[in-house]
Formats: C-alpha cells, structure tokens, sequence
C-alpha cells in the first residue's frame, strides 16, 4: 500500500518536530480510513526512521527502556528534546557572542 510505504519513508529534515509529527498522524488517520489499523508498534518505528541523528540519543533510550512509550509520551518526549536543543543553540550562540565582543 503507497500510503503504508508513505508512513515509513518520511523523513523530518528541516521541518520541525510538531508538524514533522503531525504529518505521520495524517498519515496514520489515512491508512486508517482505508481500513487498516496502525498500531503505536508500528507508528514509533515510523517515526524514529525519520529522525535526524540529533535524536539518536532519544531513539537509544526509548527502544533499550523496559517501559512502554505510547505516540503521544513519545511526541511529548521529541518535542521537548527540539526546544532544548534549540535553545540550548541559542545560547550557545548568545554565549560566542558574548565572548568574542
């Protein structure tokens, strides 16, 4: 099915994370009212196939944990690794600026 193939092959690129998200839902809901069921065992790897390296940490953690992630725990999870990541650039940013003034 192209939509299932659609599922597993997007990738986030410089997209950020909320709609990167929200396009697999999309997706999901669609194959979905094509009559086939998509399980968070198949979404979560989904959506880890289109992750940046930036999340290989989150990745490693979430699939060596012993507790079950759901896709809305997850999406929580990944978008507050984005905003920490990106603020933690801007202040890097902040701090050579502060520097080399």
């Amino acid at each position: 099915m192209d939509l299932q193939y659609s599922l597993y092959s997007q990738k986030k690129g410089d997209q950020n994370m909320r709609d990167y998200l929200r396009q697999l839902k999309l997706i999901k809901d669609n194959i979905g009212i094509c009559g086939e069921k998509i399980f968070d065992a198949e979404h979560i790897p989904a959506i880890f196939n289109g992750l940046l390296s930036e999340f290989d940490s989150m990745v490693t953690l979430i699939t060596t944990s012993r507790q079950a992630y759901d896709v809305p725990a997850l999406s929580s999870m990944l978008i507050d690794l984005e905003a920490r990541q990106k603020s933690g650039a801007m202040a890097g940013l902040f701090n050579v600026n502060l520097v080399t003034s």
